[in-house]
């Protein structure tokens, strides 16, 4: 992505911009498959604590957070500061 404060003296100051780039679509989100594989036991305690299934709980949290992406032809991820 852009960098907005980095000196035109640091030798970083041509950087390649991935952020639209497909193979980095995921780099700055969670998955629906990473969230049903990596986060199941968090994702199953909260569906316990809230008094729901598992499967309801997989909705809920995609209907809150799912869906940010840099374009529509790109994959679609949860937003990981506000999911986790």
């Amino acid at each position: 992505t852009k960098f907005s404060q980095v000196s035109v003296f640091s030798g970083f100051n041509q950087p390649k911009d991935i952020s639209m780039h497909r193979a980095y679509e995921t780099l700055c989100g969670i998955t629906q498959k990473e969230l049903e594989e990596d986060l199941k036991e968090p994702v199953m305690q909260m569906a316990e604590e809230h008094h729901c299934t598992y499967e309801k709980m997989l909705d809920k949290l995609k209907e809150n957070y799912d869906g940010y992406h840099f374009s529509e032809r790109m994959t679609d991820v949860y937003n990981p500061f506000s999911l986790l």
